[in-house]
């Protein structure tokens, strides 16, 4: 179980308007495992506390998002195989996605998606697709990736793909 709190301070100069909120983030997740399998579902609740009237000191609790998933590892022979599946819920979008993995002792390859639906005209429908894969050893590391997101404003579709490479080495 976790627990994260916060503060937000938002002035809005033009209009002498102050904004604030208190985020609150509730969680849960297990681990469970058999002969070397490692499940953990979790659950992430995140709630707002805001003031409804700045002149009475009224406040009010909002939903702000949900997610569910469930991290799972594979061992098989000298590699792990990972899945997590998972589920997000937004004032404003639902989304649900993917991330699959496949790694070693040096070799790490990672592949993931999702797709977003929109409950708002305001904000587009959104899918994704990502790759990355890694090489290192013990002094040296090198990360490829690749990602492409699309965007759907009511049959307006625009797309952004962008690749990365990072590197380190060890003294």
């Amino acid at each position: 179980m976790s627990a994260r709190a916060g503060y937000n301070l938002l002035i809005n100069e033009k209009a002498f308007q102050l904004f604030y909120d208190f985020p609150l983030e509730l969680g849960a997740s297990l681990n469970a495992s058999a002969e070397d399998v490692k499940i953990k579902p979790y659950l992430v609740s995140q709630f707002k506390i805001y003031p409804e009237n700045m002149n009475i000191n009224t406040y009010s609790l909002q939903f702000n998002e949900l997610e569910a998933g469930i991290k799972a590892d594979f061992p098989v022979s000298n590699i792990v195989l990972s899945v997590n599946p998972y589920y997000s819920h937004k004032l404003w979008e639902d989304t649900a996605g993917l991330n699959a993995g496949i790694k070693n002792k040096n070799l790490e390859l990672n592949l993931g998606g999702y797709f977003s639906k929109s409950s708002y005209e305001f904000a587009p429908d959104k899918a994704g697709i990502n790759a990355g894969f890694s090489l290192g050893a013990d002094t040296a590391k090198i990360d490829l990736g690749y990602k492409v997101d699309w965007k759907n404003y009511d049959g307006e579709i625009s797309d952004k793909s962008s690749f990365t490479i990072n590197g380190n080495v060890k003294f």
